[in-house]
């Protein structure tokens, strides 16, 4: 009978198991993927055509895995494709307005629950909540909070932050000239990292510091933890949370998140009182938008508009640093590029020393 019983809830388990990934998946029918034979290894999705393919490359290194990817991509002949391995679903793109689109269009590209992502709380953290802008679902409530904010992106707003971009630029070189006179040897990505923050805190915050100029930040420091540490969370996920393990990450991870999250509520605060105080006054940059996109309802705590702001931040200054270090990186690779972009610039600009918003003159090609 127990032997019965232990069987019956097995093959329960498994139908319930095969039906779950049926109908998530079914939910991307309208991407273009490589079709899953049905047998004993359908639950596994495509993993047999991944490990296919890395055999074939004859090398077992997770550091292939976006070349594998594009490998199967180039087979079906997209640009676009979607990929499930067991659980867990991948849509792969090369195509640069459709990421813009997976960013925007949640009902065609459906996010998965806060739950799933492991971000909302890290070891009983806080991190991004499970209401934000990052993890809420393609509702209402996510379509308003984006559309509030989508002023903060308009040209209008943009060409008003130039003033501050040539002030932290001229800060920038004057920074690397120094360190040149100086001799020393400089990690252009930390350099980019500090820049990408004060540009972020100036322009999307208001929140002006001398992030550049100072050797050591204490927020630059925190936000670089989180980057670090959430990685590795997720990778561990079955065992990070134990009390015994990764206490060093789990102590750093706290310290970061609460300097973090501090230093954002108080600026936070600072900014509904002076909203309220003076409502003609308003900065309307990044942060007045995310303020105004998280007013419309009452159930609408300081922490879920937390949790908008320290995805701004986050997300703001780690794309923009790697962005930035890449380009230099691509420079200095190819000197000959690098003296026929100067020339350009020189030719449009100039000894000016101050750019203003119309790039129409800098070519594209």
């Amino acid at each position: 009978m127990l032997a019965a019983a232990v069987l019956s809830l097995f093959l329960a388990a498994l139908i319930s198991l095969h039906i779950s990934l049926y109908r998530s998946r079914k939910l991307y029918t309208h991407i273009p993927s490589f079709p899953i034979p049905l047998s004993w290894k359908w639950a596994g999705g495509h993993l047999d055509l991944i490990w296919d393919r890395r055999r074939q490359l004859g090398d077992h290194r997770i550091a292939d895995f976006s070349l594998i990817l594009d490998w199967i991509r180039k087979d079906l002949e997209t640009s676009t494709m979607v990929i499930f391995v067991a659980n867990r679903i991948m849509i792969y793109t090369v195509n640069l307005p459709l990421t813009a689109r997976v960013m925007s269009d949640h009902k065609t590209f459906l996010k998965v629950s806060a739950r799933e992502a492991n971000i909302a709380y890290v070891n009983g953290e806080r991190m991004f909540g499970d209401r934000g802008i990052l993890l809420e679902p393609g509702t209402e409530i996510w379509y308003h909070k984006r559309k509030m904010m989508d002023p903060a992106f308009q040209k209008k707003f943009l060409k008003c932050l130039m003033g501050d971009i040539n002030r932290i630029t001229n800060k920038l070189c004057d920074y690397l000239e120094q360190k040149f006179e100086e001799g020393k040897i400089l990690d252009i990505y930390n350099v980019m990292n500090k820049t990408a923050l004060e540009v972020v805190c100036t322009c999307g915050f208001s929140l002006n510091d001398d992030f550049i100029m100072l050797e050591e930040s204490e927020l630059n420091t925190a936000v670089n933890d989180l980057l670090s540490i959430i990685p590795v969370s997720l990778r561990h996920r079955y065992t990070f949370w134990m009390p015994w393990s990764f206490r060093k990450e789990k102590k750093r991870l706290k310290d970061a998140n609460g300097l973090l999250r501090g230093t954002v509520r108080e600026i936070l605060a600072a900014r509904i009182k002076s909203n309220s105080d003076n409502p003609d006054c308003t900065s309307n940059d990044i942060l007045d938008h995310i303020i105004r996109g998280n007013m419309f309802s009452d159930n609408v705590s300081i922490e879920d508009i937390l949790d908008d702001f320290a995805v701004f931040l986050v997300a703001g200054m780690e794309t923009t640093a790697i962005t930035m270090s890449c380009l230099v990186w691509l420079l200095l690779k190819h000197p000959d590029i690098s003296q026929k972009v100067i020339a350009e610039v020189n030719e449009v600009y100039g000894d000016k020393e101050e750019l203003d918003y119309d790039f129409t003159r800098i070519s594209t090609s």
